[in-house]
């Protein structure tokens, strides 16, 4: 099974210790641990603004990504999505309840069956979108049910990398919004994120330069795209956008690899940071992300809040791929490498939860 590039962060090392902090959450935060089944590997955690999760999970001690499941949090229950033996990964989920997600069930071809986009409504019932030869993937949804998706067009570079482009679906016709992931030296469009406004970010990849890669981060917009990246920027990736056309993005500053993270606002880009990895911005603009900690060896998550920069881990886990609502409320993956579970952070402990462990019963 072929990997998905656009979920790869781009993780490197950086040095520093790990700052003072107690092993309980900031104050303010309620830790629940939505999961705690240990060896299993639960992954690609979203959080919506009624504090439901989706995320996947893998048989524990099985390598067979054919055992990924969806499942959902949802005050304090654990609801299995899919049991069906096909990869399903990668979930987001809106206000509504509504979930999508990539499942490896289209024709088989080199890598193995291809990618479709499935959807769940808060009822049950499920949807499934494309139907093709070519892999359907990074799927997004708003609050307005609109979809968003990278489509793969073939395969350049001597055959290795993905090249693909932008689909829009508003609930009742299918567009294609670009059209440069054609050909051996296309472009790879892999989904960043969409708000409430029909405004989609992504990162369109250059797989094919002399060394590794080079990227830029487009905004779609009424009907245009634009680059918002600045010249300077190297290999930037991995944008969130919220309702209030704020972008946040990884960017490497440094020679040496380090990552940080860029903004842009009103065709303004700033320097938030430049420690730091896939963020996450909610609506009043906080951004959620990850730094690596190379004498450690661990990954903690922080928190940018009105100028003030927050850390919300501090233990020996690796935690990481943080997803925040507009409460503030974090999800995100704890433990080793493929061996995590999933853990919430809420913020005055507002919403309907027992804040206790839930342990999945698997049938």
């Amino acid at each position: 099974m072929k990997e998905l590039f656009a979920f790869a962060a781009c993780t490197v090392a950086c040095g520093g210790l790990l700052h003072p902090s107690q092993a309980e959450p900031p104050k303010g935060y309620r830790e629940v641990r939505v999961t705690d089944d240990p060896g299993s590997f639960e992954y690609f955690p979203r959080i919506n603004n009624r504090g439901q999760i989706v995320f996947t999970m893998r048989t524990p001690g099985d390598g067979d990504d054919r055992t990924d499941e969806i499942f959902l949090y949802d005050s304090g229950r654990l609801i299995r999505i899919t049991e069906d033996h096909k990869k399903d990964a990668f979930p987001r989920i809106n206000d509504e309840g509504t979930v999508v997600w990539c499942r490896a069930m289209g024709p088989d071809g080199e890598y193995g069956p291809t990618y479709e986009i499935m959807l769940r409504t808060a009822d049950g019932q499920i949807t499934r979108l494309t139907a093709d030869d070519r892999d359907d993937y990074g799927a997004v949804i708003n609050n307005l049910g609109h979809i968003a998706w990278s489509k793969e067009y073939g395969y350049g570079c001597s055959g290795m990398v993905v090249q693909s482009d932008i689909h829009f679906f508003d609930g009742r016709t299918e567009q294609r919004l670009t059209f440069d992931g054609d050909g051996q030296d296309g472009f790879s469009n892999q989904l960043g994120d969409l708000n409430d406004l029909d405004e989609i970010v992504w990162t369109k990849y250059n797989f094919c330069v002399i060394g590794w890669w080079d990227s830029d981060i487009m905004l779609y917009r009424d009907g245009r795209i634009r680059q918002l990246d600045p010249e300077y920027s190297f290999e930037p990736q991995t944008p969130s956008i919220n309702n209030t056309s704020t972008v946040a993005w990884t960017n490497n500053f440094n020679s040496d690899g380090r990552s940080g993270i860029q903004l842009w606002k009103d065709g303004i880009v700033s320097d938030l940071t430049e420690w730091g990895d896939v963020p996450d911005v909610n609506e009043s603009g906080e951004v959620a992300f990850t730094r690596w900690y190379d004498i450690e060896q661990t990954r903690q998550v922080w928190l940018y809040r009105t100028g003030r920069f927050i850390q919300m881990t501090s233990d020996q886990d690796f935690n990481y791929g943080p997803s925040m609502n507009d409460a503030g409320d974090l999800a995100f993956q704890s433990g080793r490498p493929f061996v995590t579970d999933i853990r919430m952070l809420l913020n005055g402990g507002s919403l309907n939860s027992s804040g206790q462990s839930v342990r999945v019963h698997r049938r």
